[in-house]
């Protein structure tokens, strides 16, 4: 491939893989003598392409590196294929920074509190770089910080989710998902356990469904209803 071609590449606005043109490359090859008798060497090459989305227009560098030590099980070369930003796990949910409804006085936004947001940027970043264990552990931080706002400090873990459960946040059936949620992140700090990508893309996704039900629907909701007319 050359400058001007057209790749397939990873588009983190588009949330996957997406056509680019090459827009400039930069290619170096090296090789190093590690023998005289019998000769040998190794030998490597960089190559460096800037990317544009043909979609989005977003700009991304691409590292694609060469070792020639660095094979498979069959002897072919395996290159090392690094993104500037790297790859994003999945987007954040839209509402993360505000969400927008109608209401019948105007439209309204509603603010998740900042220990809301700074913890799922800090989850994401995570996560983009494959920290999983790191993930579960800031989830479990998230779902506990969320409940002493919500029933203030009871203690432990427990504690916490009875008193957010007996004060209806939560039904018994939520309670019995948050608490394989936490698990999670407790088997990380304390059990070496280390979560598969598909186990931290459930939690994620139990935890952004609370947050969302907690924060979000309910005002929704009740904006809704006081659009809809009285019965006669």
């Amino acid at each position: 491939m050359e400058q001007g071609d057209i790749v397939k590449a990873h588009c983190n606005l588009c949330a996957g893989e997406r056509k680019h043109l090459i827009v400039h490359l930069h290619q170096t090859k090296w090789t190093d003598e590690i023998s005289d008798d019998p000769p040998a060497c190794i030998y490597g090459e960089d190559r460096y392409e800037l990317l544009q989305c043909a979609g989005c227009d977003t700009v991304t560098l691409r590292h694609t590196s060469i070792h020639s030590e660095i094979t498979d099980d069959e002897g072919r070369i395996v290159p090392a294929i690094t993104y500037y930003p790297p790859p994003t796990f999945r987007r954040p949910p839209k509402w993360l920074h505000g969400a927008t409804f109608q209401t019948a006085e105007g439209i309204t936004i509603i603010w998740l509190p900042e220990f809301i947001t700074r913890l799922m940027r800090e989850i994401y970043t995570a996560l983009h770089g494959e920290c999983y264990s790191l993930a579960a552990m800031g989830v479990r931080a998230l779902l506990e910080s969320i409940m002493i706002e919500r029933v203030g400090e009871r203690g432990s873990f427990q504690q916490h989710l009875a008193a957010f459960q007996a004060d209806g946040h939560i039904s018994q059936t939520q309670r019995q998902v948050i608490e394989a949620t936490l698990e999670v992140g407790h088997a990380s700090i304390h059990r070496g356990y280390v979560p598969s990508r598909d186990d931290i893309t459930l939690v994620l996704d139990m935890t952004e469904n609370m947050i969302e039900t907690l924060y979000i629907s309910h005002e929704q909701a009740a904006a809704l209803k006081k659009k809809i007319p009285p019965r006669r």
